[in-house]
């Protein structure tokens, strides 16, 4: 789009399998439906994605200026990439989350209730001063790509909190 998007309520975006590009630092949606190939959702303020389903192997950017609340489903972007940011604050899995490199920010800290999935680089940012990266489930890096790393950075702890977390 050319301009920025007010909307309050809930948007529906259905592109069937063509790409989704909402992109505007200004957009303020209040809660989003999105269907598409690629999907690319910047939001001012905080973002709620109802429900999530693009294309295989197409890459998902969803970037919130506040909190970022995923569908409780599952978002796999086969060999394209995933990147989330909960920029004004904290991330949260509510499903499983796949893709060739993984970019995962919350500001406020993270949670990984589900399992992590990258077929490259993953990157868990929790970017505030007293913020964690909480992992209570596995973290899996493709053991056949080489030079692939996995970074966490956070600006308190990283808190591995039960039998069920690990890195793989």
């Amino acid at each position: 789009t050319a301009g920025t998007i007010l909307v309050t309520g809930v948007t529906t975006a259905n592109a069937t399998s063509g790409d989704i590009t909402l992109n505007q630092g200004t957009n303020n949606f209040s809660s989003i439906a999105l269907t598409g190939g690629a999907v690319n959702v910047k939001d001012t303020d905080s973002l709620t994605v109802s429900s999530l389903s693009s294309g295989a192997n197409k890459a998902v950017t969803l970037v919130s200026g506040g909190t970022l609340t995923l569908p409780a489903s599952n978002i796999d972007t086969g060999s394209a990439d995933l990147d989330l940011r909960s920029n004004g604050g904290s991330l949260a899995t509510a499903g499983t989350l796949a893709g060739a490199n993984v970019n995962l920010v919350g500001s406020a800290g993270i949670t990984i209730a589900h399992t992590v999935t990258g077929a490259g680089n993953i990157t868990l940012a929790a970017t505030g001063a007293a913020s964690d990266v909480t992992v209570s489930n596995t973290i899996t890096r493709s053991t056949s790509a080489t030079d692939t790393t996995l970074t966490i950075q956070a600006g308190n702890s990283v808190i591995f909190n039960n039998a069920a977390a690990d890195v793989v």
